[in-house]
């Protein structure tokens, strides 16, 4: 039986791309230490450069809800997620800036419904009969809202690639786990 190392990034999945074509990245997810690291490639003159890092909170039958207290970010029914696809299309991720501890709990607890919070950044969902498709809906970019007196919200910005790279990787983690059945969409 193999030892888990104490130490992170020992086992990780890695997922690159870039933000923009001058930026190429690098974004490792540690599933067994809850921790995240941004980077920049290595090149020929430069070797591979810590950008950003840090962690999401273990999740449980009980607390199912994940914090990325790095981001303030909180996602809703994580551990759910990573257990079956049925859940897959009904995770909030929500920005938790100036909430206290009861205000997020509350916020996580809410049932899922399609009219969006104002301080929701990113849904998942599956449109038509069967779930065949996972959607991932994100505000990306600052925004204001109209109607609303023109009020300015905040979007995840590059914060992005952390949620939704976790996600992916939960998801290949499950494929590669043969916990991902053929009925799942993906």
């Amino acid at each position: 039986m193999a030892k888990l190392s104490s130490e992170p990034f020992t086992t990780y999945h890695r997922l690159s791309g870039a933000y923009t074509e001058e930026s190429p990245m690098l974004i490792d997810f540690d599933l067994t230490h809850y921790a995240w690291r941004i980077m920049t490639p290595s090149t020929a003159t430069n070797p591979e450069m810590l950008v950003r890092n840090g962690t999401w909170t273990s999740t449980t039958n009980s607390q199912p809800h994940a914090h990325f207290p790095e981001l303030n970010l909180q996602a809703t029914n994580l551990h759910f997620f990573a257990k079956s696809c049925v859940y897959q299309p009904f995770l909030t991720i929500f920005r938790t800036d100036g909430m206290d501890a009861q205000a997020i709990s509350a916020q996580s607890e809410r049932k899922w419904e399609s009219k969006s919070e104002s301080n929701v950044v990113m849904r998942t969902a599956s449109f038509g009969a069967g779930q065949h498709h996972l959607e991932v809906c994100a505000r990306r970019r600052d925004y204001e809202v109209l109607g609303e007196g023109g009020e300015m919200r905040r979007g995840l910005g590059e914060d992005v690639v952390v949620p939704l790279g976790l996600l992916a990787v939960v998801r290949r983690q499950m494929r590669m786990d043969k916990k991902l059945p053929g009925d799942c969409w993906g």
